[in-house]
């Protein structure tokens, strides 16, 4: 079988306070914007380099799935990079291996389409989620580009270097496998 991923995109934190949050990260620590706090009809996020993963904070809402902001923040989304365009095979191999989703939902940037998110139907939980991201513009997709501009930076004040795992814990380890 075909892999359906090819890695992690981004993570996103939903924050009551999501534009401080952003300034901190991108003018406090330094840490290279790849797009400024924008609004995307039914959210608000802005995102910087992490290298080969982007951090998304995303302004808390009750709309979007998994963007109620907790205390303390936490990342609550997971965004895969699928192994292929979001197309209607894509969607059959997803049914194949029996991964609940959504129907494909478009956002727009600048009046063109931007990218498809499917979500990945009781993966995760009420709280936390991931989700299929396909891009549609080759900018978002450029892994090369956001660890050049975090190298261009020197890792920011943290001197980060690149985002080379991304450990998953649970409280009850179990549930969580099922």
């Amino acid at each position: 079988m075909e892999p359906l991923v090819d890695g992690i995109d981004h993570v996103y934190v939903p924050m009551t306070e999501a534009s401080a949050a952003f300034d901190v990260l991108s003018t406090g620590l330094g840490l290279p914007i790849l797009w400024p706090m924008t609004s995307f009809g039914s959210f608000s996020s802005g995102g910087v380099s992490l290298g080969s993963i982007k951090l998304e904070i995303i302004e808390s809402n009750a709309v979007t799935p998994w963007c109620a902001a907790h205390h303390p923040p936490r990342i609550q989304g997971i965004a895969l990079r699928p192994s292929s365009p979001v197309d209607d095979g894509y969607l059959t191999g997803l049914d194949e291996r029996r991964i609940l989703h959504s129907d494909p939902e478009t956002f727009e940037r600048d009046g063109r389409p931007g990218w498809t998110n499917v979500y990945l139907v009781d993966l995760v939980g009420p709280d936390a989620g991931a989700f299929l991201c396909d891009y549609h513009l080759p900018e978002s997709k450029d892994l090369d580009h956001r660890r050049r501009v975090l190298a261009e930076r020197a890792g920011g004040r943290l001197g980060v270097l690149d985002a080379a795992e991304l450990l998953i814990a649970s409280r009850d380890p179990e549930a969580a496998a099922r």
